[in-house]
């Protein structure tokens, strides 16, 4: 559905929903995460996005061997 707010989402993180699981997610953490529903920020890839009440942009390195 176009213009819709997106959900969120992480690559390698946490993704926080309300008490039952349902709806959209209220919160995420980690690394490649996206999702603009509940006030959070898309541009945050790497961090902490939790509705309005934090928005703490992180960097950080995955080492694979």
């Amino acid at each position: 559905m176009p213009g819709s707010p997106d959900s969120g989402k992480a690559r390698i993180g946490i993704i926080g929903y309300s008490n039952k699981c349902l709806g959209p997610a209220e919160s995420r953490i980690g690394f490649g995460t996206a999702g603009n529903w509940f006030v959070q920020d898309d541009s945050n890839s790497c961090g902490n996005e939790d509705q309005n009440a934090s928005h703490k942009k992180a960097f950080g390195y995955i080492f694979v061997q």
